[in-house]
């Protein structure tokens, strides 16, 4: 795989977990970034959990923007 596809993967694995309920968004959120550093990918680090919920707000439960 190759590392595009790898870390999208990953992703997915966390939005599903996170939609399981098996994890929290604040869990989402630290393991992400976690990932975007692993990936040497750019991550904002002083997005606060007020922030997260409101983006969350945008979609709708299968993941389908909701506009």
């Amino acid at each position: 795989m190759n590392k595009t596809i790898s870390y999208e993967f990953e992703v997915a694995i966390l939005d599903k977990l996170l939609k399981e309920n098996k994890i929290t968004h604040e869990e989402w959120y630290a393991l992400l970034t976690m990932l975007r550093q692993k990936y040497n990918l750019p991550c904002i680090n002083n997005i606060n959990y007020i922030d997260i919920k409101s983006v969350l707000r945008q979609y709708t439960h299968d993941g389908k923007g909701s506009n």
